[in-house]
């Protein structure tokens, strides 16, 4: 049987070179007691809540859900988190103005710049308009910002968003003779904004993409009269008007009267057999 050492043998209260240690009353309470809201780990905490909502757009009503409310207990149960309304009208609204002060400095050594703009609809269908800015800082790096998406209840006319953007450009400080181009979609009322103030216009290539690929979808779906099965003596003739879902494909009108042919009783028989022509597809003389 092995014999413990005289010192091991001792209370540890009682080993050479040691003092007991108790944890105090106040000692014990402060390790339960919460963070007060001035201290440093309730700010942070808070912050750090708040970037959350903001960064990944989450809704505000989540620090009320009891799953949320669960996992910060879990993680620091000293931390009593705010209300709904604090973050809404408190911790959200100072991050905004941090972050636009920041922007702000980044914009004071901005020269020249490009933007990008459209408007917005949400699922309530309020109406918005949205501005970004690219720019090259001082270390060649290209940055991009979004400056805003501001409440538009106008009327989406040419006048109204061009006056929209200079007041946006205005918002934040930027002249809009440092502006090299923007880019938007292909809208009659932005093409006419950008002729306004007389802006270099770029077309949205990610716009412009989807519109080829919806043409080409629809083209699959209902294929053009060309591409039909129909009779080679019906395609041969230059003096019809063949339209398809409204959009007509209009031929050289024949001369008058047309010269007899042989082909017209060819064609009489071709034209017999067009039951075979798809719904919105027309067949008349030009």
């Amino acid at each position: 049987m092995l014999k413990r050492s005289r010192d091991e043998s001792l209370p540890r209260a009682q080993l050479p070179g040691t003092t007991a240690r108790q944890t105090s009353v106040t000692q014990a309470f402060d390790r339960i007691a919460p963070y007060e809201k001035s201290s440093q780990r309730h700010r942070e905490i808070t912050d750090a809540i708040a970037k959350y909502l903001a960064k990944d757009m989450v809704p505000i009503y989540t620090v009320s859900k009891n799953g949320f409310q669960n996992l910060l207990l879990t993680l620091d149960k000293r931390y009593q988190l705010p209300s709904r309304t604090y973050f809404s009208q408190v911790a959200i609204p100072e991050l905004y103005i941090t972050c636009r002060n920041k922007v702000e400095t980044e914009l004071r050594s901005v020269e020249y710049y490009a933007t990008t703009t459209d408007m917005w609809s949400s699922r309530t269908t309020e109406p918005y308009q949205s501005l970004t800015v690219h720019f090259i800082n001082e270390h060649f790096e290209l940055k991009s910002r979004c400056l805003q998406t501001s409440y538009f209840p106008l009327d989406h006319t040419g006048e109204n968003i061009v006056n929209g953007l200079k007041d946006a450009l205005a918002n934040w400080g930027l002249n809009d003779e440092g502006q090299v181009c923007i880019t938007t979609d292909n809208a009659s009322n932005m093409i006419k904004a950008t002729e306004i103030n007389q802006w270099t216009r770029l077309q949205c290539f990610g716009h412009r993409l989807h519109l080829a690929i919806a043409q080409q979808h629809a083209v699959q779906q209902h294929p053009a009269p060309s591409q039909l099965c129909l009779p080679e003596a019906l395609l041969s003739q230059p003096h019809l008007h063949l339209g398809r879902c409204g959009v007509p494909l209009r031929l050289p009108p024949p001369p008058h009267p047309p010269p007899p042919s042989t082909g017209s009783a060819d064609l009489r028989r071709a034209a017999s057999g067009l039951q075979a022509f798809p719904q919105g597809c027309s067949l008349a003389w030009t």
